[in-house]
């Protein structure tokens, strides 16, 4: 689990990583993009932020990331996994990220 922070924290350090993440609310809406993942995305961090995550990506990765949802509300983990992505292959992990409110954003 990551320790609750501010997403404007999130919004600092994600142009800082060497890394594809992003982070989505409960409605899988982007709250914040790393700079590489947005460019998988064919775009900028900045232009993802509030979009719904399926404008930019398949129903069964949606699909995917609302399950991920209901497996952390259940208590258990997300093993990490591969998805495939405009014709890639990525290693996905989940870590829940709490808020003040108590509901998780992966």
């Amino acid at each position: 689990m990551i320790p609750p922070a501010p997403l404007e924290e999130l919004r600092r350090i994600l142009p800082l990583l060497p890394a594809a993440i992003c982070v989505l609310d409960r409605d899988a809406h982007y709250l914040a993009t790393s700079p590489r993942y947005a460019r998988l995305c064919g775009t900028g961090p900045d232009a993802l932020a509030g979009q719904p995550m399926m404008n930019f990506c398949s129903p069964d990765l949606v699909g995917k990331a609302r399950r991920d949802f209901d497996t952390l509300d259940s208590g258990e983990n997300i093993v990490d996994h591969q998805i495939v992505f405009r014709d890639r292959t990525f290693l996905v992990s989940v870590d829940p990220i709490y808020g003040s409110n108590d509901r998780d954003v992966v």
